[in-house]
C-alpha cells in the first residue's frame, strides 16, 4: 500500500451515472473487465437483518476499469489478489497491491481505478445490517481505509464457504403466503453484456415450424432453467409471478413461457411484468393460441427507453404482444429512460390508471384462459 498525492489520476477518465436510488446512493461505472463472477447471497435492499453479507464479487478488471459510488448505506472489503489499484476515499487515496484490502465505508465517496499495471483482480465483499454501523465501531473499522496484515488462510476459508452458501441461496425466488414469485435482474458483469450483444436468432421451439428468439437471452434461460424445473415441480403455491427489469425482463418472458406450458394447472393464476423489456423473438410466432401463453405477461415501457426497442425491429425481433406504456415522450433522455428509479416514478404517477389497465387485463384474459384450459391438445 502507498499513499497518492496526485488526484488527477481519477480524472483521467470520468465514469458514467449507472444508478441513483431513491436514498441518494448513486454509482458510477466505467466498465473494462475480462470476467466477473457473482455469487449472490441475500442482496433484497428491504431485508432489515442486523447484519448480512449482501453479495461477493471476484472482478479481473482490465486498464480502463473506473468504479465510483457515493453515499451507499453498505460496507465493502475488497481484496487485491495481483495486479494493482488507485483507490480514494473522500480525500484519502492510496496505490494498492496484491495483499491489500481496501473497505469502503458506509456513505463515503469512493473510488477504484486500475493501477499502473494494467490489470486487476479482486475479490469485492458487501455487507450491510441494522447494525453496521455500531459493528464497524466496535471492530475499530469504522475510520480504516486499508487494511495490509491480514490472516489469509482465514479469509480463503471465508471465501470459500460464502461461495458455497452462495450456491444454495436462492436469490431468484421467493415463496410467502401461497405465490412463489421469480425475480430477474438487469445486467450485471460482462457475461451478461456479451450475451445482450448475441442476438442472432435461434431457435427456441418448434410448433410445426421453428420458432426463433435471441440467442444470448436462450442461453442465459438455459443456463437457469434446472433451478426453474425444480421449483415449479415442487412448489405448492396457488399462485405464480415472474418479474423482471431489463435483461431481466427478457429472461422473465422465456420463463413465464415455460411455466404456462409445463405446469397447465397453474395457467389461471401465472402473471409476468417486464420492465424496460428487449425484444426478444425473432419473426412471427406460430399462432394465436401460442402467442396467448403470454396473455398476462405485460411487457412495461417508459415511453423514450431505447431498451425496449432493441434489437431492431428491422432486423426481424418482436416483443410477445403490445407494450404497455407509461411516462411522457421527450421528458427523459433515452438512457435515463431506462432507469429503474425513474420507472418508479411514472408508475406511481400512472398507479390508478394501471390498475384499471391490469384489472381489465385480468378480467379479459381470465376468460380466454378458462376456455383454452377447455380445449383440447396444447401446441408444443
Amino acid at each position: 500500500m502507498k499513499p497518492v498525492q496526485n488526484r488527477r489520476i481519477f480524472e483521467r477518465h470520468r465514469p458514467s451515472l449507472q444508478q441513483r436510488l431513491e436514498n441518494g446512493a448513486e454509482f458510477y461505472y466505467h466498465s473494462d473487465c475480462r470476467e466477473t463472477r457473482i455469487y449472490p447471497l441475500l442482496f433484497q435492499r428491504s431485508v432489515r437483518e442486523p447484519l448480512f453479507t449482501m453479495i461477493l464479487y471476484e472482478l479481473h478488471a482490465l486498464q480502463e476499469m473506473h468504479y465510483r459510488r457515493r453515499n451507499a448505506d453498505f460496507f465493502s472489503l475488497e481484496v487485491i489478489w495481483s495486479g494493482s489499484l488507485h483507490v480514494r476515499q473522500n480525500e484519502r487515496m492510496f496505490l494498492l497491491e496484491p495483499g491489500d484490502c481496501f473497505l469502503i465505508q458506509p456513505n463515503s465517496d469512493a473510488e477504484e481505478l486500475t493501477g499502473p499495471d494494467g490489470f486487476c483482480i479482486k475479490t469485492s465483499i458487501a455487507v450491510s445490517g441494522t447494525l453496521l454501523l455500531s459493528a464497524l465501531k466496535s471492530f475499530g473499522l469504522d475510520k480504516t481505509d486499508v487494511l495490509t496484515r491480514l490472516n489469509w488462510d482465514e479469509l480463503h476459508l471465508l471465501l470459500q464457504q460464502l461461495k458455497e452458501l452462495s450456491s444454495v441461496t436462492d436469490r431468484n425466488t421467493e415463496q410467502e403466503n401461497g405465490r412463489l414469485t421469480f425475480f430477474f435482474e438487469w445486467s450485471d458483469g460482462c457475461e451478461d453484456w456479451r450475451n445482450n450483444l448475441d442476438f442472432p436468432a435461434a431457435v427456441y421451439k418448434e410448433t410445426g415450424k421453428h420458432w426463433y428468439c435471441h440467442r444470448g437471452f436462450l442461453k442465459v434461460f438455459k443456463g437457469i432453467l434446472p433451478h426453474i424445473e425444480e421449483k415449479i415441480r415442487h412448489t405448492d403455491a396457488k399462485e405464480v409471478l415472474v418479474v423482471g427489469y431489463s435483461h431481466g425482463a427478457a429472461i422473465a418472458t422465456l420463463v413465464h413461457e415455460y411455466i404456462f406450458y409445463n405446469r397447465p394447472d397453474l395457467r389461471e393464476n401465472l402473471w409476468g411484468y417486464g420492465f424496460g423489456c428487449p425484444r426478444c423473438f425473432w419473426g412471427f410466432l406460430p399462432s394465436k393460441e401460442v402467442q396467448g401463453r403470454w396473455a398476462r405477461f405485460f411487457p412495461i415501457r417508459n415511453i423514450d427507453d431505447l431498451v425496449t426497442h432493441l434489437p431492431p425491429a428491422v432486423f426481424g425481433y418482436r416483443h410477445v404482444h403490445s407494450v404497455y406504456t407509461v411516462g411522457k415522450r421527450g421528458k427523459y433522455r433515452r438512457v435515463e429512460a431506462h432507469r429503474p428509479e425513474n420507472y418508479q416514478r411514472e408508475l406511481k404517477n400512472r398507479k390508478e390508471v394501471r390498475q384499471e389497465t391490469l384489472q381489465e387485463a385480468r378480467q379479459k384474459t381470465r376468460q380466454e384462459t378458462r376456455q383454452e384450459l377447455r380445449s383440447t391438445e396444447k401446441p408444443r
